[in-house]
C-alpha cells in the first residue's frame, strides 16, 4: 500500500477565564476541530484471489476466482470539520439542580474515494472487486444537557437528555 499522511488539529477558546464572577457560569468552553483520516484498501483488495469452488454433485471441487484485482484502488479519505460549545451552569449553591452542562457540535463530514464491493460479470469467472465507487457527504447537529437534580452526602440523581439529527448524502 501507499503511505499516506492525514492532519487533525483542535482549538479551543474559554471565555470563562475572563469572567470575575464565576457565580453562575462555572466554564464556558468554544471549539473548533479539523481532520482527516484515510482507510487503506486490505493487503490483497488490488490483487485477484482463488477459491475452492464445487462441481456438480461428485463432490469434485475446482478452483474458482474469488475476487478480481483492481490496481489502481486509491485510498478512502475522510474529512471533517466540527464547531462547539460546552457550557457549565451553576444555578443553585443548594441540594436541588446544582450543576446543568450544556454542550452544542455541529460537524460537516466528507468522504471521497469510498472503497465498496462490486459485483463482477460471471462470464468473467465470477467474484467481486473492492472499487473507489461513490463519494458521501454529511452533516449534524449534536445536543446535550446533563443535569445533576439533586445531590446530598450520601445521593446523586443525575438526569441526561441526548438529541441528533444527522444527514448524509451520495454525491458520486
Amino acid at each position: 500500500g501507499k503511505a499516506a499522511t492525514f492532519p487533525r488539529g483542535t482549538v479551543y477558546f474559554n471565555p470563562s477565564e475572563f469572567f470575575k464572577n464565576k457565580s453562575v457560569i462555572s466554564n464556558w468552553k468554544l471549539r473548533a476541530a479539523y481532520g482527516e483520516a484515510g482507510v487503506q484498501p486490505g493487503i490483497y483488495d488490488r490483487q485477484v484471489t482463488f477459491g475452492r469452488g464445487s462441481f456438480g454433485e461428485s463432490g469434485s471441487f475446482l478452483v474458482t476466482r474469488t475476487t478480481a484485482n483492481n490496481p489502481d484502488l486509491r485510498i478512502q479519505t475522510t474529512t471533517e470539520l466540527e464547531v462547539g460549545t460546552d457550557l457549565n451552569l451553576t444555578p443553585s449553591k443548594g441540594n436541588w439542580f446544582s450543576d446543568l452542562v450544556l454542550n452544542a457540535t455541529y460537524w460537516k463530514r466528507s468522504s471521497k474515494d469510498a472503497l465498496q464491493n462490486a459485483p463482477v460479470a460471471p462470464s468473467t469467472g465470477g467474484g467481486a472487486t473492492i472499487d473507489n465507487l461513490v463519494a458521501l457527504k454529511g452533516d449534524g447537529l449534536d445536543l446535550s444537557l446533563d443535569m445533576t437534580t439533586y445531590k446530598s452526602e450520601n445521593f446523586n440523581w443525575n438526569l441526561g437528555v441526548r438529541w441528533a439529527k444527522t444527514k448524509t448524502s451520495v454525491t458520486e
